[in-house]
């Protein structure tokens, strides 16, 4: 049979697909991919001397390609006239389409005994009649294996909805079960917590007093053992001198020896006005600034 075709498979980057048959004219080779007829220059371009077809872009994967003559039928090759003369290349033609297109129907003839078809198929509105059930996972099914599909779906649907309606139904048994279930719990736990929270505040009223204890008996034994005596006089070469005392100390302070220009120049306090780190621990943080004012250094 003579070949009037080329089919290819795409594999998203092959570009390039050989033309084995013969024909006419350029207008009369098509290409199709999955059975749509592209446009050329747009979709593809005829290279090496017409003898290919290349792609704009390369079909994709498992893309049916067919490059196919399509031999126009419709007007003759050349037409002859009274007296004018006859030229072998002409006549050729004119034969070459009859043949052609005899081939093309040849080629795309559908046996009815075992009929390939390598295109789509329009049935331009029509039924298929008279067609045997569907076997093979290729074939096609009758409308009888549909309705019994659709009839075992729709039982199977049925069931379906019956058991997930007993579930729900089951379901919301449990449901109203555990919340009744956690009510009571946080019942109880309200209870506890109450009672938790009493004794807390009992543990805390507790807590507070023995640490208003603690606190006091604290400050009575700072008072009675860091009272520190401080007097401030004057030498007699007019030298300013702080005498103090230390916690420890058994001394008496005649406070006469600190009086000046009618004023008490000393008072009570306790040690956390003494250095405790440095050269000068144990003494007072007492300076003058630099207007010559006593101050007392943080």
């Amino acid at each position: 049979m003579a070949t009037t075709q080329d089919t290819y498979t795409g594999d998203n980057s092959t570009t390039t697909y050989n033309i084995t048959f013969d024909w006419l004219v350029t207008t009369d080779i098509k290409v199709s991919l999955d059975g749509v007829d592209q446009t050329l220059t747009d979709d593809y371009t005829l290279e090496s001397n017409n003898t290919q077809v290349e792609f704009v872009t390369a079909p994709g994967q498992d893309v049916a390609i067919r490059i196919y003559r399509d031999t126009d039928s419709d007007e003759l090759s050349a037409t002859f006239f009274a007296g004018s003369s006859l030229r072998a290349a002409d006549l050729n033609n004119n034969f070459k389409q009859t043949l052609y297109s005899v081939q093309e129907v040849v080629s795309r003839f559908i046996d009815r005994t075992n009929a390939v078809f390598e295109n789509i198929i329009d049935m331009g509105g029509f039924r298929i009649t008279n067609m045997a059930d569907g076997t093979a996972d290729s074939d096609a099914v009758t409308k009888s294996q549909l309705d019994a599909a659709q009839t075992y779906n729709d039982e199977q649907l049925t069931e379906a909805v019956e058991d997930a309606q007993t579930a729900v139904t089951q379901a919301q048994t449990a449901q109203t079960a555990a919340e009744t279930a956690e009510t009571n719990a946080e019942t109880a736990q309200a209870a506890a917590e109450d009672a938790q929270e009493a004794a807390e505040a009992a543990q805390t009223a507790a807590e507070t007093a023995e640490t208003n204890a603690a606190a006091s008996a604290a400050s009575a034994a700072s008072f009675a053992g860091n009272t520190i005596f401080f007097g401030f006089r004057r030498s007699a070469t007019s030298n300013l001198l702080l005498d103090y005392s230390s916690p420890e100390e058994t001394d008496t302070y005649a406070t006469a020896d600190y009086e000046y220009k009618e004023g008490s120049q000393w008072y009570i306090g306790s040690n956390d006005i003494l250095n405790t780190e440095g050269d000068n621990i144990g003494e007072p943080r007492f300076s003058f600034n630099a207007d010559g004012h006593l101050i007392l250094d943080d």
